[in-house]
């Protein structure tokens, strides 16, 4: 990129930059971060997004929209607030268009890694189980009932450690929290998932033996839902070539998995 175009978008003091990890006529990806919504939330529409501070920085011509020339910004799919990694935007409505198409028609792979507690029942698995909207709770799916449409994912064992793996899960749906409730069906839910699983972070002094640290004040490894989305294959929406892109582990899940291969590891 050059240096009158953006390496991040930068969104207010409230809200953490977006680093932008490719950029061309028609495609734009970032690395999401995360506590930062995709979209404007259902419920509560004044909370910051992504989608709806870019297109306020469009409209009144903030310096990156400027420099960066950007007219238009639409996002093809979404990502879970606390989900870190690859997010697909259109830069025009045609671009847009194709790329939404290659979503809903399953002709994108995404690959995600997923830091879990507990142990997959095999090295590979694929969960066929349909998710839809739990009407109970709001904002929340689940596996199975009258609102489930067919949901599939394909997960795969990278490292063990006790008590814990790291995950590679290939969605080949895209349903509302589809991983994070496979997950929770196979009893192995993300680690800090305050929905599936029981909402704790990682902790030094869970895995270290003889830790001499403060654990009033510990802070977790990570302390967010580990789920990082780490790349995406698709078509190029204009030139119609293969195009995969990928965005760097965060790093809470970096420092994660060097402590567990040191302290927990089999």
């Amino acid at each position: 990129m050059s240096d009158c175009i953006p390496n991040a978008f930068h969104l207010g003091p409230d809200a953490p930059p977006v680093p932008i990890v490719f950029l061309d006529e028609a495609v734009v990806a970032v690395d999401k971060p995360s506590g930062l919504l995709a979209v404007p939330d259902r419920w509560d529409k004044g909370l910051p997004s992504l989608m709806s501070r870019l297109n306020a920085g469009i409209l009144v011509g903030a310096g990156w929209a400027v420099s960066g020339g950007f007219t238009y910004l639409a996002n093809a799919h979404r990502l879970d607030r606390d989900t870190t990694g690859v997010m697909i935007l259109g830069r025009s409505p045609a671009a847009l268009r194709d790329l939404v198409r290659q979503f809903e028609d399953r002709g994108v792979a995404k690959v995600y890694l997923a830091l879990v507690r507990g142990s997959l029942p095999e090295a590979e698995i694929t969960v066929d189980r349909p998710v839809g909207i739990d009407p109970a709770r709001p904002g929340f799916a689940k596996a199975g009932g009258r609102t489930a449409r067919k949901a599939v994912t394909v997960f795969k064992r990278i490292e063990a450690y006790r008590g814990y793996e790291l995950v590679e899960c290939r969605p080949q749906t895209g349903r509302m929290h589809q991983i994070r409730v496979h997950l929770q069906t196979l009893r192995c839910p993300l680690v800090a998932d305050d929905r599936y699983g029981d909402g704790k972070g990682l902790f030094l002094s869970k895995i270290k033996a003889g830790y001499k640290g403060d654990r009033e004040a510990e802070r977790p490894l990570i302390g967010r839902l580990a789920l990082h989305a780490l790349s995406v294959d698709l078509v190029h929406p204009a030139a119609g070539t293969p195009l995969h892109i990928e965005a760097p582990w965060p790093k809470d899940l970096r420092i994660a998995v060097k402590y567990l291969r040191q302290f927990a590891g089999l």
